[in-house]
């Protein structure tokens, strides 16, 4: 009687293992779907791209950008001055 009931306890234990191994399995699958659901409707990659509208930008990249004026270095400390460490 008692190795009947410790056999069965083990059976139930792998049993609840593999249950449990089936549930993460099921969760991990239902998540996926759900990101991938909700992925779609924000990310368009390749042939969808066509359907994204147009944003109006602040900037334009094609538009050339005025010179830059060069600006004379500030004048350097001479050795003549002296700096006080304190």
């Amino acid at each position: 009687m008692k190795k009947s009931a410790l056999s069965l306890v083990k059976k139930i234990r792998i049993n609840e293992k593999l249950i449990n191994f089936i549930l993460i399995l099921i969760l991990g699958f239902l998540v996926g779907v759900a990101l991938k659901t909700e992925a779609k409707k924000r990310v368009t990659i390749g042939y969808n791209d066509y359907l994204v509208s147009e944003m109006k930008q602040d900037f334009d990249l094609l538009k050339e950008e005025p010179p830059v004026p060069q600006q004379a270095p500030a004048p350097s400390p001479t050795p003549s001055q002296p700096q006080s460490n304190q």
